[in-house]
């Protein structure tokens, strides 16, 4: 196929137009000039936007946002206080999130002890909070019929809140074991490091997330005085999406949440900068866990955020973390020197904004710091040299704006949680509008902005294994060093550095086609290649998903053909990445991944370049050329990536060797790595034009798209690929007919165990069953785990399906207790439970039972979900695509009597046929029933 690629100065033109179209059209939601200002402040919203929004403050000064969503199956509610870490007593760091957790426990309206999570999780419904340095966010969901009440509770936390002293322990306990849980993590260990750089006097520098030590002592005092000084309606944002009119939600919203009391404290920020004069430059070294180098260069800046019509910080940090033709990356990737680069500029205060470029080194890499550090600022003084330019402005314009006029629907919950804090940034009309407008092209602020980004305003960042520090931070011990003077540079000689040409993949064609009201149907079915389609076009956009399964004979199930299919399309993406990057500038992505049966290939975004992407990415999987140095170079870092996985928390690892033990297909690490060793680039070669070279295809498209663009894609493979009819290869499932015990070895204090008792079989029925089970038992476990016994932080029972069988896993994290003693901990609780589960009240039983149903017949909110529903129902076998319907149906007829029987049978698997997974922490009591696995690999069954 043949497409014609626009000339630069056409493509301005494109641009200029797009730009025209959309600022007139958002124009349209803005007053008319000479218009009296309404009394009513009009919150600016997409035009793809059906929901309505209301913005009011109440008389005790609360800033409010209503959201009226009349098709909404879940309700939620974000409370913001815009009072955080930055504002607790110096000498009891984590208060903050101390009373976080302390608000949950019960309020004198409602004072029975964790009700309002009983009260959520028996609607369907879920809730969480975190604390920040400026603020602290509350946040749930539930379903519609259950929200006025769980609004009525959740206001109550900031009303009337017990504090009681007799919970404060407990809640020490779990804020500490939060604490322990992030010892080995290498985000938070850098996190804390960075605090030593910082000027003493920012309350930024501090450590946060507080520990029995922090805590200790009687602490009501303190936790009363930061609640009743420090949360004030006057400093909060309320934010509330239900499926009531905006005045049903004013009338309720309004004179219950009116009660939480104003002390006109407010705003609190920092006033000190965040580094003095004589601190910068700097450059702070620490030691990770895992391997591999990270180098980051960090430039204070003024902070961003009152130009945020304007964004010049976008402008600049957008072409420094560029990956096409002529970028920083591409030169430094060229070289060897990077695995990737990333650019951003974050807020770090009220103050001060900080731009973060961030780069993944390769070995090499780490032996030329100094000669990348000379590149950056080559990119950095071209930007500076050469002047903002008004069409590479207006391409980041078109982007954003078409980003806020196809704007789709996201999840309730996650989108008050984002919103709520927001009130405190921004003027209300333009709330939901800001993250998007770039409405002036300011080359003056721009400029000024860059004058900041110089090597004496610098801190540097390295992380690697091999740091060795002379100092310890005091709270996670990493070893450290911090050196105030400016960092090394190396002169490099280079011509290859520009500014990007223009970009290719906007989208042109915007229109949507009509709908054909048919619902996904198999429109290819012809020996070799299968393809699904649906038009859909009700979510406003037009924007399509195409999947594809490129099947190979046999499939790739061998740990040597897993371990090389991935290094192969670690290959073909980079072969990629300075071609497609534009397109994914403009809104056009693409993934491709490994399988059972082969690779998949997903694209997602604008229809309108989709085919042109598709073309690129078929032709690079087929011959993409194999450089030893860079097959090399994948070839450490996957090993590396692999070795780093024994260093994640140990719940998770845990629940990684679930699946390798049940699923076929799947192997450990360990023996990827060793299957790899061996492997030379010539191998690959030989392997790829031996196995990646005839296919059976599979697929589906689905959204703005019609039958042309089915007999287009038709085109594309038919001319593209070698297509061969044979079986899928699909991954299957172990069976679990006997007790089973797998230690996973974890360098950790804390123990953990996943204890998986398998559905007897992947019928729907079964997976209703196991899917109802977790839904009642989550809580009460939670409860009794980590409230109760106060055993750990990480405490779940989950039902997640391996492949297409279902089953129910116990979960828990502790740093308390062995894993024996979380088995028979976990034994103890189900044996009680099941022994009490007829006297449960049948009211509570439909209350369970209607959130479950209500979680799983909720409607996809966008695109994306509905796409991914689709393709996960095609590739298990549903081609009904009712997969999440048919379980409703089968949990609704499900009786207690029912249930009483499955908890029954469950308790007899705990001793006949189970499956424990576990790490042992720092203790030396393990599980006991069961054969012991050497690995999850081994023969059994």
């Amino acid at each position: 196929m043949t497409h014609h690629f626009l000339h630069r100065s056409s493509k301005i033109a494109i641009i200029g137009s797009l730009l025209a179209v959309f600022l007139s059209g958002c124009a349209q939601l803005l007053p008319a000039p000479g218009e009296e200002e309404s009394a009513e402040i009009v919150v600016r919203k997409s035009p793809n936007d059906e929901r309505e929004y209301r913005y009011l403050v109440l008389p005790n000064k609360l800033r409010v946002l209503l959201v009226s969503d009349p098709t909404t199956q879940k309700s939620a509610a974000a409370l913001s206080v815009y009072r955080g870490s930055f504002h607790e007593p110096l000498e009891r760091p984590g208060l903050a999130h101390f009373l976080e957790h302390m608000l949950f426990i019960q309020t004198h309206t409602y004072p029975e002890i964790d009700g309002f999570q009983h009260h959520i999780s028996g609607n369907g419904g879920s809730s969480n909070a975190y604390t920040a340095l400026d603020h602290t966010n509350y946040f749930f969901d539930i379903s519609p019929q259950a929200f006025p009440e769980a609004l009525d509770r959740f206001a109550h936390f900031f009303i009337d809140p017990v504090l009681a002293p007799e919970y404060a322990d407990r809640e020490k306990n779990a804020v500490n074991s939060e604490y322990q849980m992030q010892l080995k993590d290498d985000g938070w260990r850098g996190y804390m490091v960075g605090k030593q750089a910082l000027n003493p006097a920012h309350p930024g520098s501090r450590f946060t997330i507080g520990s029995l030590e922090t805590l200790k002592g009687d602490i009501q005092l303190d936790l009363v005085d930061f609640f009743e000084t420090e949360y004030s309606a006057d400093q909060m944002g309320l934010v509330v999406l239900s499926n009531d009119t905006l005045d049903t939600l004013e009338d309720q919203i309004a004179p219950l949440f009116g009660m939480i009391k104003n002390n006109n404290i407010g705003p609190d920020y920092p006033d000190v900068p965040i580094y003095t004069k004589d601190q910068l430059p700097a450059t702070v070294s620490f030691q990770t866990q895992k391997e591999g180098t990270l180098l980051t260069y960090n430039f204070p800046l003024p902070n961003t955020r009152q130009h945020y019509k304007k964004k010049p910080e976008l402008y600049f940090s957008n072409l420094i973390g560029h990956e096409g033709e002529g970028s920083l990356y591409q030169l430094l990737n060229k070289q060897g020197y990077v695995e990737s680069l990333a650019a951003s500029v974050g807020e770090f205060d009220r103050n001060n904004s900080m731009l973060s470029v961030q780069i993944e080194l390769t070995p090499q890499g780490e032996e030329h710091q100094a000669e990348i550090t000379d590149l950056l600022f080559q990119y950095i003084d071209l930007l500076k040299n050469t002047p903002p330019q008004q069409w590479l402005y207006d391409e980041q314009a078109v982007v954003a704006e078409l980003g806020f006029r196809f704007q789709e629907k996201s999840n309730p919950m996650g989108f008050v949680y984002s919103m709520a804090p927001r009130l405190d940034e921004f003027p209300p009309e333009d709330l939901l509008v800001a993250p998007y407008l770039m409405e002036e092209f300011d080359p003056d602020l721009i400029q000024e902005y860059l004058r900041y980004v110089t090597p004496n305003n610098m801190l540097v960042e390295i992380a690697g294994p091999k740091v060795k520090g002379a100092q310890v931070e005091p709270w996670f011990q990493v070893p450290y060093s911090l050196e105030r003077q400016q960092f090394a540079s190396a002169k490099v000689e280079t011509d290859a550095l520009a500014i990007p040409p223009a970009n290719p993949y906007l989208p042109e064609q915007l229109e949507l086609v009509e709908s054909d009201n048919q619902g996904i149907i198999e429109v290819i079915d012809i020996p070799g290649i299968s393809i699904w389609q649906d038009t859909e076009v009700r979510f406003g956009a037009p924007r399509a998903n195409l999947f594809l399964e490129f099947a190979v004979q046999d499939g790739l199930v061998t740990p040597a053909e897993r371990a090389m299919s991935q290094v192969y399309r670690m290959l073909v993406e980079d072969g990629l990445s300075e071609l497609v990057y534009p397109a994914y500038l403009a809104g056009l992505g693409y993934s491709i991944g490994v399988s059972d049966a082969g690779y998949e290939i997903n694209i997602g975004g604008y229809e309108d370049k989709q085919l042109r992407l598709l073309e690129k990415l078929i032709d690079a999987l087929l011959n993409t050329s194999i450089d030893p140095a860079k097959f090399a170079q994948f070839k450490a870092s996957i090993i590396r990536d692999w070795r780093n996985s024994t260093k994640d928390r140990p719940f998770s690892q845990a629940f990684t060797a679930l699946t390798d033990t049940l699923r076929t297909g799947r192997w450990p690490r360990t023996m990827l790595i060793d299957a790899l060793a061996p492997i030379t680039a010539a191998d690959l070669a030989t392997w790829r034009d031996q196995r990646i070279t005839a296919f059976t295809v599979k697929g589906m498209v689905h959204g703005n798209v019609d039958a042309s663009t089915t007999e287009s894609l038709l085109d594309v493979l038919s001319e593209s690929l070698k297509i061969q009819t044979h079986d899928i290869v699909r991954a299957d499932v172990r069976e679990v007919n006997e007790s089973l015990r797998l230690e996973v070895p974890v360098d950790h204090n804390d123990a953990a165990i996943v204890l998986h008792l398998q559905d007897p079989d992947d019928a729907l029925s079964s997976r209703a069953k196991s899917s109802l089970a977790s839904q009642l038992l989550h809580n009460a476990y939670f409860s009794d785990l980590r409230t109760n016994q106060q055993l750990g932080y990480v405490v779940s029972v989950t039902n997640r399906p391996v492949v297409n069988r279902g089953g129910i896993s116990f979960v828990v994290q502790s740093p308390v207790k062995g894993p024996g003693g979380l088995e028979e901990a976990t034994r103890t609780f189900f044996n009680n439970y099941v022994a009490d589960w007829m006297n449960t009240d049948d009211i509570i039983f439909q209350q369970q039972k209607a959130g479950l149903i209500n979680r799983l017949l909720e409607p996809p909110k966008n695109l994306n979900e509905q796409s991914q529903r689709y393709w996960a129902d095609l590739r298990r076998g549903y081609d009904t695509f009712d997969s999440r319907e048919q379980i409703a149906s089968l949990v609704e007829a499900l009786t207690k009597q029912d249930m009483q029987k499955y908890f029954e049978s469950l308790l007899a698997q705990m001793d006949s046929n189970r499956l424990i997974i576990y790490t042992m922490g720092k203790f030396e009591d393990e599980p006991e029933v069961g054969e012991k696995l050497a690995s999850p690999v081994a023969d059994w069954g």
